[in-house]
C-alpha cells in the first residue's frame, strides 16, 4: 500500500511538472518550454548539404559480395545482390531523400531467395534501411557493423 501511495504522489508531481512546462504560443498551440543555454545559442547553424542527382546505377563491390543499386526518377529503387556462390536476390521498394543527406529505403512487394523463401512486405516499414550521402557524393551505410559504400556508375 505504501508503494502505491508513493507511485500516486510521483505521478501527480510528474503531471504538474509537465503541465507547467507547456505554454500557449502565438498561434494558440501548446508547446514545451525550451531552456535556453549560452552553449546551445553559440552553436553555428549547419548549412544544408547539397544533394546531387542520385538517380542512376550505384555499385558496391566487396569480398564475396556484389551489389547493384538502381535509383529511378519515380522514387523507386531496385537492388540486385549476388554472393560468391552466384545466388541472386532482387529487392525493390521506394526511397525518400531527407534534407540532411539521408536516403530512406523501404521494401515493397515480394522478396524471393533462390530457395523457396518468400517475404511479403507491402505497407510496413519492415526491412527498411538508410544510406547517407557523404562529402564525396557516395552513398554510405554507417552502421557500426557495416562498412559499405556505394559509388555511382552513371
Amino acid at each position: 500500500m505504501k508503494f502505491f501511495n508513493l507511485s500516486i504522489k510521483f505521478l501527480i508531481v510528474f503531471l504538474i511538472t509537465l503541465i507547467i512546462g507547456c505554454v500557449k504560443n502565438k498561434n494558440g498551440n501548446s508547446e514545451i518550454l525550451k531552456q535556453t543555454d549560452k552553449q546551445t545559442d553559440s552553436i553555428k547553424k549547419i548549412d544544408l548539404v547539397h544533394i546531387p542527382d542520385i538517380i542512376g546505377d550505384w555499385r558496391l563491390i566487396r569480398q564475396n559480395k556484389y551489389n547493384r543499386l538502381f535509383l529511378y526518377e519515380n522514387n523507386t529503387w531496385k537492388m540486385i545482390f549476388t554472393d560468391y556462390k552466384n545466388d541472386t536476390l532482387i529487392e525493390k521498394g521506394k526511397y525518400t531523400i531527407a534534407k540532411d543527406s539521408a536516403v530512406f529505403f523501404r521494401y515493397f512487394g515480394t522478396l524471393h531467395w533462390p530457395n523457396t523463401d518468400t517475404i511479403n512486405d507491402y505497407k510496413t516499414s519492415l526491412g527498411a534501411f538508410v544510406l547517407f550521402l557523404n562529402e564525396k557524393g557516395q552513398l554510405k551505410d554507417n552502421q557500426e557493423d557495416y562498412d559499405q559504400t556505394y559509388v555511382k556508375v552513371n
